[in-house]
C-alpha cells in the first residue's frame, strides 16, 4: 500500500451528523462530547461496514482523537456551520435542525448508538476512554495534532483481514468523486 488515503472533507454530511448528535442529546453539549460522539459513530461505521461515515481527517490531540475539520468548523473555519449551530463558550448549540438527507439509515443508527453509549459518562470519563484506543495511543504526540491514518483505525476495529480490499474500494470511490467534480 502507498500513501494513506485522503478524503475531501464533506461539510454537509458533518453538519447533518452533528445536528443529529445534538438533537439526540437534547443539546447544547460540550465540544468534546460532540467530537467524541462523531468519532465513535465513524469508528462504528468502519467496524461494521468497512467504510467511514465521515470523510474527515482523524487526528490525535491532547484531549483524544477527533476529526480535525469538524473542530475547524466549530472554531469558525466554515461559515455554513453557523447556519445550524452556535458556540456558547465550550458548548455547541443547535439553532436550526439540518436535514438528514445525506445520512443513511445506518449512519443514523451509528450516531444513535454512539450517543447512547457515551451519554451516561462524564466528559472526563469519555476522554479517558478515547485515550486508550490503540490508534490514538500509537499516534499521540503531546501538544500536536497528528493524523491518525484510516488504515490504523481499520486495524483497531478488527478489520485487518480485509483492509486491503477496503482501501482499494475507498480509493476507487474517491477517484470517482474527483472525476465527477471536474
Amino acid at each position: 500500500m502507498g500513501e494513506p488515503i485522503q478524503f475531501e472533507f464533506d461539510l454537509e454530511k458533518a453538519i447533518q451528523a452533528a445536528g443529529e448528535v445534538l438533537r439526540l442529546y437534547v443539546q447544547p453539549i460540550g465540544r468534546i462530547r460532540l467530537l467524541k460522539s462523531l468519532y465513535a459513530a465513524n469508528r462504528r461505521s468502519i467496524r461494521v461496514t468497512g467504510f467511514p461515515m465521515l470523510r474527515a481527517r482523524a487526528a490525535a490531540l491532547d484531549w483524544g482523537p477527533i476529526h480535525s475539520e469538524i473542530l475547524d468548523a466549530i472554531n469558525g473555519k466554515f461559515p455554513k456551520w453557523f447556519e445550524f449551530f452556535s458556540n456558547e463558550g465550550d458548548l455547541v448549540r443547535l439553532t436550526h435542525q439540518p436535514p438528514t438527507d445525506v445520512l443513511s439509515e445506518f449512519d443514523l443508527e451509528a450516531i444513535k448508538a454512539a450517543v447512547e453509549s457515551l451519554g451516561p459518562y462524564s466528559d472526563e470519563d469519555i476522554i479517558n476512554f478515547f485515550h486508550n484506543l490503540p490508534e490514538y495511543e500509537h499516534n499521540y504526540v503531546a501538544g500536536t495534532s497528528k493524523t491518525i491514518p484510516l488504515e490504523e483505525i481499520i486495524d483497531a476495529v478488527g478489520r485487518s483481514e480485509d483492509k486491503a480490499d477496503i482501501i482499494k474500494a475507498l480509493e476507487s470511490v474517491e477517484q470517482m468523486r474527483r472525476e465527477m467534480a471536474r
